[in-house]
């Protein structure tokens, strides 16, 4: 079950980037890879050199992302800016998700630029109280979602201040 799971986490992680450019694999060439076996598992021992570039990829790229600190925090919520790096678009989503079941009463906001000179933001509610999240979101254009993850696909420069400060006053 933990390799499967592993591996569910793998294909997940290597979806999340601006370009193709950002991923390890290319997800067309990893279809195909693993539509080749009629078992997670087959695939697994037959593609270990393929599986292993991935985990190892997953464990640094999140061991950068929890060097990182807060640039807001408080005991109900946290702020993370990730650097505009490769590294910090694969790491996005799967870190938030990370935060979340990490700190179960605190609230969470990635953001990282976007390559329309903005940010992305990705919000995660309180897992003891998954409410809000799409709330917030939708008050910024290009943002939505669900009560417990959300998200803002394009928040413009100055209106940074305006988010953190409406994300302290919903989760605050």
């Amino acid at each position: 079950m933990e390799q499967l799971g592993q591996l569910g986490v793998c294909i997940n992680y290597n979806a999340y980037g601006a370009t193709l450019d950002d991923l390890h694999i290319v997800p067309e060439v990893l279809y195909r890879l693993l539509a080749a076996y009629v078992t997670p598992f087959d695939f697994i021992a037959d593609q270990a050199v393929v599986f292993q570039q991935l985990q190892a990829a997953y464990a640094e790229d999140m061991r950068l992302a929890q060097a990182l600190q807060p640039e807001y925090q408080t005991a109900r919520v946290a702020v993370f800016m990730l650097p505009d790096e490769k590294w910090a678009r694969r790491v996005n989503g799967v870190w938030s998700n990370e935060l979340a079941n990490q700190y179960p009463d605190r609230a969470h906001a990635v953001i990282h630029a976007n390559q329309r000179g903005g940010y992305q933001v990705s919000v995660r509610a309180p897992l003891n109280r998954k409410t809000g999240a799409d709330e917030l979101c939708r008050r910024f254009a290009e943002g939505g979602g669900r009560q417990a993850a959300a998200g803002v696909n394009h928040l413009e420069k100055q209106q940074l201040a305006e988010f953190i400060e409406q994300f302290r006053l919903q989760f605050g």
